[in-house]
Parts: structure tokens; sequence; C-alpha cells
């Protein structure tokens, strides 16, 4: 456990450092920029206008803040999405299909955000080895990764709405194993 003092110091050498890169960050850069042209007689009105000096540095361990300026020249950075709250609920129509036959496996995905979702990937674990996917209805694909199988389609469920996605498949093999599913919201990368 760290001392107070050693706390303290580790929190004023943070000071120090966020005190500087501010500092540095606020220096304008070297102007390359041709020199401005002498005002003529002409026109009176036109004053050269001493140009602004940046502050002085000093290795003050106070939080300095960014002239509005040079505030305003940093680019907000992107928010993240916020994940979705989905749902999903699984029925196999014959609900203990046997070797040979065919079946439907119908997922109602469930939204319960404040947004659409804009596409789903459901991850499913079980013996799917024993299974034969013939379609994926509106849309969608089957395959296999690193964690296991999983479906992704680009169906689209609005807020507060459900939306199924059905895979039509055929038993090749018996088995007495569960199938279990989690869905999200797909990535754009998921989709492609």
């Amino acid at each position: 456990m760290a001392t107070p003092d050693g706390v303290l110091a580790w929190r004023r050498h943070l000071l120090l450092l966020a005190g500087a890169l501010l500092a540095a960050c606020a220096t304008p850069p070297p102007s390359t920029a041709p020199p401005t042209p002498a005002p003529s007689l002409a026109s009176p009105a036109v004053r050269p206008q001493p140009a602004a000096s940046a502050p002085p540095t000093s290795p003050s361990p106070a939080l300095q803040l960014l002239p509005t300026s040079a505030a305003s020249a940093i680019p907000p950075s992107p928010s993240p999405v916020e994940p979705l709250a989905l749902r999903i609920r699984a029925a196999v129509d014959p609900p203990t299909p046997n070797a040979g036959t065919e079946f439907v496996l119908r997922l109602s995905v469930t939204n319960a955000g404040d947004r659409t979702a804009h596409g789903v990937f459901i991850a499913t674990s079980g013996p799917w080895d024993r299974y034969t996917v013939l379609s994926i209805q509106p849309a969608g694909r089957f395959g296999r990764d690193a964690a296991g199988w999983h479906i992704v389609s680009p169906v689209e469920v609005p807020a507060g709405a459900t939306r199924t996605v059905e895979v039509h498949a055929r038993a090749d093999q018996p088995s007495d194993e569960q199938l279990t599913f989690a869905v999200r919201e797909a990535d754009p990368g998921d989709l492609s």
C-alpha cells in the first residue's frame, strides 16, 4: 500500500505532466504566413494589431486550462455507441426433431433499448455439428468462429419491438444436448 507522501508525490508529478502538456498545446505553432503588408495611407482605419502572445509557462503543479480558441481546435472524440438491451427467446418446431427430419428454429429477438438495432449477432452453443442448416429467414448466415457457432442477420429490430429470425435445419444425428443462445446487436463488420 502506498504511503500518503508517495501518493501526494505521484499526484504532483501527474499534475506537472498535465500542466506541461497543456502549456505545450496552448503555444501557437511558428507562423509560416508571409508578413502582413503595411497599411496604405489611403485607409487610415486599418491599423496593425499586436500579435497575441502565449502566456509564460511555469512548472506549477496547478492545472492550467486551454484558452477557448485552442480548445475549440481540438475535435471532440466520438462517443461509443451504447450497447442495446436485447433479449432472445427460442422455439423449435417440432419440439423434438428426429434424425433425418427437418425442423424450424424460431429465434425471437426483443429490443428493450431506445434505438433501432441494425442487425443481430446470435451466439449459440450445442451440437450444431449434428445438424445441417438449410436456410435462414428473412436473411442471414450461419458460421463457426473461435468461440463456437453464430448466426448473423441484417434484420432490424426497432426500439420496443420483436423480430423473428428462422433457422431451417435438418437433424442429421440424434442428440439430447441443449442449444443455448445469446444475442447482441451486430457490428458493421459482422454484416459484411
